[in-house]
């Protein structure tokens, strides 16, 4: 690869001589110091959504880790959250000091949180969504009509806008849904168009995959900086409710939180009552009704689901019935089944309470799910009955609070803690605990985070490493080298004691302050060079066993004591240079003496006087 040889510049065009590069690109700095906070970043390692009050998180092989799992994290690694959070916000904890199972203190460390902006905002506009199926082999771009308020001198002036996608009924286009949601002036009005003016839900002529064009609709959404997309309401009118209804049913886009119906119900393809199970489509490259197969579903929650039909409709009776083929469940059953959906445990009521607009309704978890039946109406709202409607969409689709439009800004420490939006930067400290916890504020709920140390490859050189864990160097063929240079020293000092194996020791002093045991089943040579001399000099008496002097080359010897309890001296003198008394309890002399010092044997000097005493008459 090409090598760049220019020195480091930062920003401000201040140049470092304290690095080199060499000729393969590899850098050697002095230091390296940590002193930026880390900017947003396009490498997303996990995505924290909201569900059911608990943290749903994907990792970036988008791999769904499930609720509150447990995470694992490396030291010296930094690590990008995604956040997009409504009830609960995101912390990270240090294990408490008590009991190391559930979160105590914010940890602080490494953190920096960065609002994240788009760069752009939505205005009204058509998109186009390109899809191809059975019917449309090549890339067929399906219209949306986007209607945007001009909020400038209103309360909505500088505020994300909430949104409401409206389906049309059958035989009618987008532009027929922007008309009937005309009177929602805070509102951005998303209306797709159905393939042949129709939607697929199991019967129609068009077998487009709406769920999936639906959910691109969605994800363009996100892209806007003005636009709420924290609790979108789906909205549909007859076929178009009933659409509204399935994708409802089926979608797992979390932030699809109200469902507005109007004069649509349940068939008994998409929910069962008797066994209480809901159904998804599942499209297959048929061309007619066998196309679709339905799959049982768990619906995602909602926050509310309001229903309104006329008591005298007859395309979808509110009594229930046989329709074109098509079984309809009744409008009491099918908001039951809706009731359901979201946890309720009430009972199925049979009949409503009456309302000042003269609606019945039928309501589950205080109004939040919800059925207005009308009597002697149709599916043509009037006067008080088209009033008392828009007044109650227009409630359904506003959220209880409004958010500004956001503006990058980037905060560490403490200040990154606490978000529910924007991206997320921890850097693991190299001292981290092993154990750190995320979770909501309040602790509840939360989930463990296990922090382990780095693999970590390539060739680095630093001003100082400090380990504290194991250190292992164990490259093939490789040369290891310790070799600090000035006043440098190396110590080698385990607590527990350790081995040094198969190691070259060559050194011009080697000392030891304790005990040295060299006991191996192989040679053992100590030899100094040159001049070098070998001196055993133990303070206390020690003991030398087992150890032939002088075995080749005879050398001098001087001693103190000499004591044998066995064995022969041989070719020995005694007291050469410094005579010295010596006891014997047996000495033997081979020749005659010559002189008068010369040491005898007592036969020799028996055999003497003996002689002497006869000859001189002793």
């Amino acid at each position: 690869m090409a090598v760049n040889y220019k020195q480091f510049e930062a920003n401000y065009g201040f140049k470092s001589p304290g690095f080199t590069v060499d000729n393969l690109g590899n850098v050697i700095v002095r230091t390296i110091t940590d002193t930026y906070t880390p900017t947003a970043t396009d490498s997303i390692d996990y995505s924290v959504i909201e569900s059911s009050n608990n943290f749903s998180i994907t990792d970036k092989e988008s791999n769904n880790l499930g609720s509150n799992p447990v995470i694992d994290l490396k030291r010296g690694t930094t690590y990008v959250f995604s956040l997009d959070t409504t009830s609960v916000t995101f912390n990270i904890f240090s294990a408490d000091t008590n009991n190391d199972t559930v979160p105590g203190e914010l940890y602080n460390t490494g953190l920096s949180h960065t609002t994240s902006i788009n760069g752009q905002n939505l205005s009204t506009d058509t998109w186009t969504v390109q899809q191809t199926w059975q019917q449309e082999t090549t890339a067929y771009s399906r219209p949306v009509t986007v209607v945007v308020p001009n909020t400038v001198g209103t309360s909505l002036e500088g505020k994300q806008i909430p949104v409401i996608i409206s389906l049309h009924n059958a035989n009618q286009s987008s532009g027929n849904a922007i008309t009937h949601l005309n009177y929602l002036t805070d509102k951005i009005i998303v209306a797709p168009q159905g393939y042949s003016k129709e939607w697929n839900v199991g019967y129609s002529s068009s077998k487009a995959d709406d769920i999936a064009y639906l959910d691109a609709i969605v994800d363009k959404l996100a892209t806007f900086d003005n636009v709420d997309i924290r609790e979108i309401s789906i909205h549909g009118q007859g076929l178009g409710g009933q659409m509204a209804h399935q994708y409802a049913l089926q979608t797992t886009k979390t932030n699809i939180k109200n469902v507005i119906i109007e004069s649509a119900l349940f068939n008994e393809d998409q929910y069962r009552e008797n066994t209480n199970i809901f159904y998804k489509m599942a499209l297959s490259n048929l061309g007619d009704s066998t196309a679709v197969s339905w799959i049982p579903v768990t619906p995602l929650t909602k926050s509310k689901i309001v229903m309104f039909h006329g008591e005298e409709d007859l395309a979808y009776p509110f009594n229930g019935g046989v329709v074109a083929g098509e079984t309809i469940l009744t409008a009491a059953t099918t908001i039951y089944g809706w009731a359901k959906a979201v946890g309720s445990s009430q009972s199925k009521l049979t009949s409503g309470t009456l309302q000042s607009d003269g609606a019945s309704l039928y309501s589950y978890n205080s109004g939040a799910v919800a059925l207005y039946g009308y009597p002697n109406v149709a599916q043509s709202w009037e006067g008080i009955v088209k009033t008392s409607i828009q007044t109650k969409v227009n409630e359904t689709a506003t959220p209880s609070s409004f958010l500004d439009i956001p503006t990058a800004s980037t905060v560490s420490g403490a200040e990154a803690q606490a978000k529910t939006k924007g991206l997320l930067s921890f850097i693991v400290p190299i001292d981290a605990p092993d154990k750190l916890f995320y979770g909501d504020g309040d602790k509840i709920p939360n989930a463990a985070i296990n922090v382990t140390n780095p693999t970590v490859t390539g060739i680095g050189s630093f001003s100082s490493i400090l380990n504290t864990g194991n250190l292992i160097s164990s490259g093939v063929d490789a040369t290891i080298t310790i070799s600090p240079t000035g006043t440098g020293t190396v110590n080698i000092n385990p607590t527990g004691g350790g081995t040094i194996n198969n190691v070259n020791v060559n050194a011009s002093n080697l000392t030891t302050s304790g005990e040295v045991s060299i006991t191996p089943n192989s040679d053992v040579t100590i030899s100094p060079q040159i001049s070098g001399t070998l001196t055993i000099n133990p303070t206390a008496t020690g003991v030398l066993n087992n150890v032939t002097i002088g075995q080749s080359v005879p050398k001098a010897g001087a001693f103190s004591t000499l004591v044998s309890t066995a064995g022969t001296l041989n070719s020995t003198t005694i007291g050469t240079t410094t005579p010295a008394n010596a006891g014997f309890l047996s000495a033997t002399g081979d020749d005659a003496p010559a002189t008068g010092k010369h040491l005898t044997n007592k036969t020799y000097v028996d055999a003497i006087s003996m002689v002497y005493s006869i000859a001189l008459g002793v």
